[in-house]
């Protein structure tokens, strides 16, 4: 049987639209179904692997502030953003204990600043230290070595001395620095724990509560004997040392204290007046004297005098006499409330 031209082109466009469709059907639907089902896991891939790089990215942040945390909890310890006296007197004090040296004096001076302003508003301050040293050439040399090996940034900026009795009398002025904000001179009061982990100093040394028997007075934080220039009469020696008290003598009428008697002398605050009261952390006291002095006592109980001068931090009602080798005295009172 013979088909017509039109039905062969009929039977030819049927097989066309059935091989297509099963074409389509079975070979190009499956495969757009497996495209659209790859595409979707790359797309949830993807947003895994962002969500990594931002993890990974938060934690290489996390690493970065660590470090430079770390580099500037190192640079504080070289450049404190606090004057912190007490834990710079602490490390002169293991210096001069490590280089076997002695110790006349220490003297703070306020700190200066300088004229460009740093990070945060703050300016980097110096603080010049006067020490007077006494010892042998070596450990002078060895107390110098320390200085600038101290964890604290400190430099030694001038050195006089004389050679008396085989020892070298040593005045050596240092330089601390510390970042303070503008107006600052030292911040206030903090309770320091001083002896967690180091070999040397207490809880708080400033806190003086008077011993039972003999003992030591408050940590000297100036020092010297200070003095009054002249000559006395019984003494072929010049005294070269002369006294540098910042604050107001106690001049009061005591018939025991003659013209070179001793004198007790107010370093802080400054305008506490004998039989004063006054609201604060601490009432610092020097003595000062042309003849050695004996003793002095605080509420009737002798305390050191191993720096010349005494400091109490405790609330009360406190009278300190000093005594020369004459038997000439002085005699300060007063209250301290906080």
């Amino acid at each position: 049987m013979s088909l017509s031209r039109r039905e062969r082109i009929l039977v030819t466009l049927l097989l066309v639209v059935g091989i297509g469709f099963l074409y389509i059907n079975y070979l190009i639907l499956p495969k757009y179904d497996e495209w659209t089902a790859n595409k979707a896991t790359l797309a949830q891939r993807q947003t895994v692997l962002d969500e990594l790089q931002a993890l990974d990215r938060g934690n290489t942040l996390e690493v970065e502030e660590a470090r430079i945390e770390e580099l500037s909890n190192q640079l504080d310890e070289v450049i404190p953003r606090d004057t912190m006296l007490p834990l710079l007197y602490l490390d002169l004090l293991k210096q001069v204990e490590d280089s076997d040296v002695d110790l006349g004096s220490v003297d703070f001076g306020l700190p200066v600043k300088a004229e460009t302003e740093g990070h945060e508003g703050t300016f980097l301050n110096s603080i010049d230290v006067r020490m007077n040293l006494s010892g042998k050439y070596a450990t002078l040399d060895e107390f110098v070595r320390l200085v600038y090996t101290n964890g604290r940034k400190l430099t030694v900026e001038s050195v006089n001395y004389n050679l008396s009795d085989g020892l070298v009398n040593a005045n050596i002025v240092l330089r601390s620095y510390a970042f303070l904000k503008d107006g600052e001179s030292f911040t206030a009061f903090e309770d320091y724990e001083f002896i967690e982990g180091k070999d040397f100093g207490k809880e708080n040394p400033f806190d003086y509560i008077p011993p039972a028997s003999g003992g030591t007075g408050g940590t000297g934080g100036t020092g010297g004997t200070g003095g009054t220039n002249g000559d006395d009469d019984d003494d072929d020696e010049d005294d070269d040392d002369d006294g540098d008290t910042n604050g107001n003598a106690n001049t009061g009428d005591n018939p025991q204290t003659g013209l070179f008697g001793p004198r007790i002398v107010v370093d802080d605050p400054l305008d506490l007046i004998s039989g004063g009261t006054v609201e604060g952390n601490r009432v610092y006291l020097k003595f000062v004297s042309f003849h050695p002095l004996e003793k002095a006592t605080l509420n009737g109980r002798e305390i050191s005098l191993q720096y010349n001068d005494v400091m109490v931090t405790t609330p009360g009602t406190f009278e300190v006499v000093v005594e020369d080798i004459n038997g000439n005295t002085d005699t300060f009172t007063f209250t301290l409330k906080k």
